[in-house]
């Protein structure tokens, strides 16, 4: 195997930063992906994802994006659909590079939790309202709803 030619891909919360013997591994492969998986940001981050801290996970996103390509996978569910524009306000911060109808799919990437207590299915209806009133019909929180 000759690693220059491969790409690893990882799926990750981020909230450890790599140590030093896995950034050096990294350098051999042709290219390190990370998705990044992220309910919120600040204390809704917190909230979705307790114990973790978004402190933690900010700053090891902000290391770590400009020596490997990133994505940020959010699940949706009731505690967090409503603040999706949190998301894309802090996925936007992080790639000023980017407009809002660029980072999705490759930079910010939603999806709905399914099969449990936290699926969209269980969204009360008239928190789907205030859904579609703030983000549109078009928005893909709508989609997902």
């Amino acid at each position: 195997m000759n690693p220059e030619n491969v790409i690893v891909k990882y799926a990750t919360n981020l909230s450890i930063f790599p140590n030093d013997e896995t950034i050096e591994l990294w350098k051999k492969f042709k290219k390190v992906i990370l998705n990044v998986s992220i309910d919120g940001v600040g204390e809704k981050f917190e909230y979705v994802r307790w114990p973790l801290q978004w402190h933690q996970v900010d700053n090891n996103i902000r290391r770590l994006k400009e020596t490997t390509d990133l994505s940020i996978l959010a699940t949706m569910n009731p505690f967090n659909i409503y603040y999706v524009d949190e998301i894309e306000d802090w996925v936007l911060d992080m790639f000023p590079d980017q407009t809002r109808e660029s980072i999705y799919p490759r930079l910010l990437g939603l999806n709905s939790a399914t099969f449990t207590k936290f699926s969209l299915d269980a969204t009360p209806p008239t928190l789907r309202e205030a859904c579609y009133e703030k983000f549109g019909a078009d928005h893909r929180v709508s989609r997902l709803l």
